[in-house]
């Protein structure tokens, strides 16, 4: 069980590191990749990432993976949806 925590961070820090990579190559270099692939790499897998980084082995590389994950879901997924829905409401 204990080896399984540790896979499930090194797995969360992957899945950062991924989406990180997607959001860089979304904004910086445009190579034109489709709604379902952004859709999965920018919301779906850091939401994964938040859940297996909570399941993860306990200690500083837990909580730091942990915590990127959820910024990453923060300002990608939680702050569009409330601009766009309290700020952003021109007909």
């Amino acid at each position: 069980m204990h080896i399984l925590k540790k896979i499930f961070n090194v797995v969360s820090l992957l899945i950062f590191l991924e989406s990180l990579g997607a959001l860089y190559y979304f904004l910086m270099i445009d190579i034109g990749m489709s709604a379902q692939t952004l859709h999965l790499t920018l919301r779906i897998l850091p939401v994964l990432g938040v859940i297996l980084g909570f399941f993860g082995n306990k200690g500083i590389f837990r909580n730091i993976v942990f915590t990127a994950n959820l910024l990453f879901v923060t300002f990608i997924i939680f702050i569009p949806y409330i601009v766009r829905i309290y700020f952003w409401n021109q007909p």
